[in-house]
């Protein structure tokens, strides 16, 4: 099996859809951590996004659309978006701890 090091960063993002029911719209910044992967309004307010329950991505033309149950965000920005994409992909399909057994 590769191991493939997840990126860390911040990538300034024009967001829109809606998470939980709320209306998702402006500049926010998407956050990769060594622990999560969230969303980051220019007020602070930080939404942590849980790949875990990740319908499906689509890159398609510079958008980077994420599907959960709780809403669907779409997120424009600059070229190293398309990275972040792949590493929220690459996140979402990481496999748990509890299957480490089964390799």
């Amino acid at each position: 099996m590769v191991s493939q090091e997840l990126l860390e960063g911040r990538f300034p993002v024009a967001a829109s859809g809606s998470w939980r029911g709320l209306p998702l719209s402006g500049d926010h910044v998407l956050e990769l951590t060594a622990e999560d992967v969230a969303l980051v309004a220019p007020g602070g307010e930080r939404v942590a996004l849980p790949l875990g329950t990740l319908d499906g991505v689509a890159w398609v033309d510079g958008v980077l659309a994420l599907a959960f149950a709780q809403g669907t965000i779409a997120l424009r920005g600059e070229a190293r978006l398309a990275a972040a994409a792949r590493d929220v992909v690459a996140r979402a399909c990481e496999p748990g701890e509890l299957t480490l057994a089964l390799r």
